[in-house]
């Protein structure tokens, strides 16, 4: 029976005040797709950091360049079991090896095309997943096939899902079948070069890619005239559209499927056990350096992660402020209306508090009417951005319905519904009410 009184009297204030209930749903509307914006740039600010922070929270080193087998007869070593017999108080090493296929000769240039081919250990190929635009990643793959599998960057070959790839090796023709496509400038776990100069944090440890290197130099900030100047210093006209030579992704079970080689020159991992001591460390890092023949980098961790820290804090510290101004604001906007609300609904509510409703059950009703008001808002707003979502119009964007977006506007859409009932508690008061209902009468 109360139910369906409450049901009512909602139902009332609902159709009574229609015109200033939709201005709040709007406003909450907007607030929830704001918020979704706002936590989607933030978690894809630190995401990567994220993916890498649980090798880089402990001691090790991150180094690039190439081991030699012996140091007098030369030789490049291909795997890291003779490195961790030679280290002392290691949890673990993980790598990225590197190899090259061809792909033809440039016809403008006469120079022999090359793809570059990363090959992952277990651990390094499950550390930092980048996102598939089609198919699955290397570790994902359900095909067994006597064929290498191997994940691709999107390419002018035309190479997808399920194509087979041909490169040219010394051993002659190599068939490669292709299980995902990464898209353009989406990360992946191999060194970043660009970063070599900077202070080193995780973003040496990923690179990017694009399949045209004009949208790459724009992607830098090129001008048109610079990119025309930069294809002609390589040889090709200043309108010309080049294309980079893709980048293929192996796990080691499937490369050696190639009876090829790689090395180890990309990215080396080496995890410390807990309890190294500095002496064991210092050791470590002399043997890396006199064995290491090309040294581009050898890092500590915690040197990394302090870096990676850094940048990541401060690229929130500059959303923050942003984004706690905009509630901040929406906070003062719904006290405001939910102190118009109130005072518009206070005739009805004093005449129910005439009829022998208690001031506890006049309250309930302002919650649920508010709480009402504010999940219808935030169903539309999911559902919209869901529908947005699904029809691939957030494509180019960071914009995600992960969990975070949702659980920011469930925060939201509780703090209105508080501040609403905190709103209902000052305003009608059992004076407030007797008041209103001998202002009726009059």
């Amino acid at each position: 029976m109360r139910i369906k009184l409450y049901g009512r009297v909602i139902g009332i204030f609902l159709k009574k005040h229609s015109f200033i209930n939709v201005l709040i749903s709007l406003q909450l509307i907007a607030v929830f797709v704001i918020g979704i914006i706002m936590t989607s740039i933030i978690d894809e600010k630190a995401s990567s950091y994220e993916a890498v922070k649980p090798l880089l929270n402990g001691e090790g080193l991150y180094c690039g360049g190439y081991f030699l087998k012996d140091n007098e007869n030369g030789g490049l070593l291909e795997n890291t079991d003779e490195i961790k017999t030679q280290l002392k108080d290691v949890d673990f090493i993980s790598s990225v090896n590197f190899a090259s296929l061809q792909t033809g000769v440039d016809t403008q240039t006469n120079e022999v095309k090359t793809a570059y081919a990363l090959v992952y250990d277990d651990y390094s190929a499950n550390l930092f997943r980048p996102t598939i635009e089609k198919g699955s990643w290397i570790t994902d793959s359900k095909q067994s096939d006597d064929i290498p599998q191997a994940v691709i960057t999107r390419n002018y070959q035309g190479y997808n899902v399920n194509d087979i790839a041909e490169f040219e090796t010394e051993n002659g023709t190599l068939k490669v079948r292709i299980i995902g496509v990464i898209g353009d400038n989406e990360k992946y776990l191999g060194a970043n070069s660009e970063y070599e100069s900077n202070e080193p944090s995780y973003q040496l440890m990923l690179s990017t890619h694009f399949n045209c290197l004009n949208d790459q130099l724009k992607n830098k900030g090129f001008t048109n005239e610079e990119i025309a100047l930069k294809l002609e210093s390589l040889g090709y006209s200043a309108d010309s559209i080049v294309y980079n030579e893709p980048v293929l992704f192996f796990t080691d079970k499937e490369w050696n499927k190639t009876d090829l080689d790689s090395v180890m020159s990309d990215s080396l991992f080496i995890k410390y056990n807990r309890n190294i001591s500095d002496d064991e460390k210092l050791y470590n890092r002399k043997y890396i350096n006199e064995n290491l023949s090309v040294l581009s980098f050898a890092i500590q961790f915690s040197q990394l992660n302090n870096n990676s820290q850094t940048i990541v804090y401060r690229e929130l510290y500059t959303l923050m402020p942003i984004m706690c101004a905009i509630y901040l604001l929406v906070l003062i906007a719904s006290v405001s209306v939910n102190a118009i609300n109130c005072k518009n609904n206070i005739r009805n509510e004093a005449i129910l508090y005439l009829g022998g409703a208690k001031r506890k059950q006049l309250l309930t009703i302002n919650v649920i009417y508010n709480g009402l008001i504010c999940i219808v808002s935030l169903i539309i707003s999911i559902a919209g951005s869901l529908i947005f979502y699904k029809a691939g119009l957030f494509s180019k964007t960071v914009i995600t319905l992960g969990w975070k977006p949702i659980t920011i506007c469930l925060i939201v859409c509780a703090v209105y519904i508080l501040v609403s009932c905190i709103i209902s508690c000052i305003i009608l008061t059992p004076k407030a009410l007797k008041k209103a209902i001998i202002l009726s009468e009059e």
